[in-house]
C-alpha cells in the first residue's frame, strides 16, 4: 500500500508518519511539501490513499484536489486549520472523502483511513447501471438523464450509484454514512445532504423542490421518475 501525505510542514508529516508506520508497517509512504509535486507523484505512483493539506506554499489544496479529481478515484483525506463551512463543502463538493480538522487525535486518523480503505469497491458489472431515466457511467462518474450529460465528483457518484442500484427502494442515512465514510458518524449524515443538495442542483429544475431524488424524513432517500 502506498500512502502520499501533501503537506508543507515536516513536523506533521512525521507525526503522520509515525501514526501510520504503527498500523501499517509495511506501508510506502510518500510525501510532497508543494501542491505541483503532489499531482506529479499522484499520477506517477497511482497512491493508494492521499493526506492533502489545503494551505501549501505554491497552490491551494482545494486546486490540488480539483486537479486530481481529474484524473484519480483515490480516496482523498484533507487534513487542514481551515475550520470556515465554505471550505469543507467546496472539499466536499469537489471529491474529498473526509475534511478533518487540526490538530487532529492521531486514533482518529487512524480509524478514518481504516474505514476508507474498508470501503467497497465497485465491479466493472456494476460500471454502467440505469433505472427509468437514469443511467450511471460509474467510472467515468457521468450520469445521463433525459437527454442530459452531467459530471458528478466521486461522491456523487457513489450516491447515485446506490440510488440507482436500489431504485425505487430507499437508501438510508446509516448505509451512505457507511459507504462514504466507512462507519455511522452523526457528522457524516450533515456532509451528504451537502452532497445530495449539490446533486440536485445538477440534476434538477429547483434543488428546493427536486422531483427525481426525493427524502424521507429522518431515514434516507430515492429516486422517482
Amino acid at each position: 500500500m502506498k500512502i502520499l501525505i501533501i503537506e508543507d510542514d515536516y513536523k506533521i508529516v512525521q507525526a503522520i508518519s509515525f501514526a501510520l508506520k504503527i498500523c501499517w508497517p509495511d506501508a510506502t509512504l510518500l510525501s510532497a511539501s508543494r501542491g505541483e509535486n503532489g499531482l506529479k507523484i499522484i499520477e506517477e505512483q497511482s497512491p493508494n490513499l492521499i493526506i492533502l493539506d489545503l494551505s501549501l506554499p505554491d497552490m491551494d489544496g482545494l486546486e490540488v484536489l480539483k486537479d486530481a479529481r481529474l484524473f484519480c478515484d483515490t480516496p482523498i483525506i484533507i487534513l487542514t486549520v481551515r475550520a470556515e463551512e465554505s471550505d469543507v463543502v467546496e472539499a466536499l463538493e469537489l471529491g474529498a472523502n473526509e475534511y478533518i480538522i487540526k490538530p487532529f487525535r492521531q486514533m482518529e486518523l487512524l480509524a478514518r483511513i481504516r474505514c476508507i480503505l474498508r470501503r467497497p469497491i465497485t465491479t466493472n458489472k456494476d460500471a454502467l447501471i440505469e433505472w427509468g431515466p437514469f443511467k450511471l457511467d460509474y467510472f467515468k462518474r457521468l450520469l445521463f438523464i433525459n437527454q442530459k450529460t452531467v459530471i458528478l465528483t466521486t461522491i456523487e457518484s457513489q450516491i447515485m450509484h446506490e440510488l440507482i442500484k436500489d431504485a425505487p427502494g430507499i437508501v438510508t442515512y446509516s448505509r451512505l454514512s457507511e459507504l462514504i465514510s466507512g462507519g455511522h458518524y452523526p457528522e457524516v449524515i450533515n456532509s451528504i445532504k451537502v452532497h445530495v443538495y449539490n446533486l440536485r442542483r445538477k440534476l434538477e429544475a429547483d434543488a428546493y423542490a427536486p422531483k427525481h431524488i426525493m427524502n424521507m424524513h429522518g431515514v434516507g432517500y430515492f429516486l422517482s421518475k
